[in-house]
């Protein structure tokens, strides 16, 4: 169950992906709870919900994942399922554990590096190393965080 840090940093990505819609640069925002994302093999769908992803008008997502009492495990499961979402473009991570953060990094890093699409291009390339972003938990103010975030994460 998320906790008070992790919906504020929620709506705080939130606000900063309505500003892009308004400059058109994605097309719509989905919260993974109510658009649980598909990911299909043979028979088989699992239905992944990000904490946030968002559409580009050419149908590439951008996944946004909250980190905070999730344990290092779900992260790296996080991380691998949303390197299996189709049409995935990027993936950032915000964490409330700069140490779990770093251990997180380094298992994406791992991970993407030896993952290949049906192309057979790496997935690495949805890996920015500057989009796992480490915000305190006892970060109170709304308008530093948001800062921060729209700075770090180029939104």
């Amino acid at each position: 169950m998320a906790g008070r840090w992790h919906n504020m940093i929620v709506q705080i990505l939130k606000e900063l992906c309505e500003e892009r819609i308004k400059s058109r640069k994605y097309k719509k925002i989905c919260d993974g709870n109510s658009e649980p994302l598909a990911i299909s093999y043979k028979k088989y769908t699992y239905y992944y919900q990000p904490d946030l992803y968002l559409v580009y008008p050419k149908k590439d997502i951008d996944v946004f994942e909250v980190i905070d009492t999730e344990s290092e495990g779900e992260a790296v499961m996080d991380i691998v399922y949303s390197a299996l979402t189709p049409g995935i473009h990027c993936i950032s991570v915000v964490c409330s554990d700069e140490s779990k953060l770093e251990d997180i990094k380094k298992h994406a890093r791992i991970i993407l590096n030896k993952f290949f699409d049906e192309d057979k291009k790496s997935y690495a390339r949805i890996f920015n190393k500057n989009y796992f972003v480490y915000v305190p938990r006892n970060a109170k103010s709304f308008k530093a965080i948001k800062k921060q975030l729209k700075k770090e994460l180029d939104l």
